[in-house]
């Protein structure tokens, strides 16, 4: 059953279009670019914007080319359960300091940001 290049296409242009939709969504990357932008500069707003598309991208083309199937072993997915556990133990460790030490969350700290930092705070 293969797939010939006029379905392939058929797929791909739906793919993007359902994608292009999804990218419309408002949701807290959003509202993050809004106070980004309108306590910094439209150019942090348009970094940001970059930085968000950019990791869309890598995760498109790691959709791409399978992870999903590589996780389908099963040491690579007691690997990548721990990475990503220990990822957001971090994050969420850093989040509880902010809001301890300053009284709002570390994400919020944007007047001394340049726009690499804005670039790197979404993309990250």
């Amino acid at each position: 059953m293969a797939i010939n290049m006029k379905d392939s296409f058929k797929i791909f242009k739906n793919g993007l279009a359902t994608g292009l939709l999804l990218q419309i969504a408002i949701g807290p990357v959003f509202f993050y670019i809004m106070n980004l932008t309108l306590q910094r500069s439209i150019y942090d707003g348009l970094i940001a914007v970059s930085a968000v598309t950019l990791v869309d991208y890598l995760y498109i083309t790691l959709s791409i080319v399978g992870i999903g199937k590589l996780l389908e072993k099963k040491n690579i997915e007691n690997v990548f359960g721990i990475v990503s556990s220990i990822v957001l133990i971090i994050l969420g460790a850093l989040l509880i300091k902010g809001i301890a030490t300053n009284g709002h969350s570390a994400g919020a700290d944007i007047e001394s940001a340049s726009l690499l930092a804005s670039f790197l705070s979404v993309f990250f």
